[in-house]
């Protein structure tokens, strides 16, 4: 086994190839749960919590934690 040095130089550029993307999915999933985002918009609309709000209105999703949360048990 190598040493440990060449170990993590050895698994840096996996990590430079494989964090981009990690990052670009959550981050952008981030800034589209802020938005009214279509991919067949020119430009998403800021709509802030309102979406938050809306999922949390609806009465499937709260069925589905429900659902979720007796599995669980």
């Amino acid at each position: 086994m190598p040493p440990r040095g060449e170990r993590a130089f050895l698994i840096l550029p996996l990590a430079l190839l494989v964090i981009p993307f990690m990052l670009w999915p959550v981050a952008f999933g981030f800034f589209a749960s802020f938005t009214s985002y279509s991919p067949f918009q020119d430009h998403p609309r800021l709509v802030g919590l309102d979406n938050y709000a809306y999922l949390f209105k609806d009465a499937h999703l709260i069925g589905a934690f429900r659902t979720a949360g007796l599995f669980t048990l």
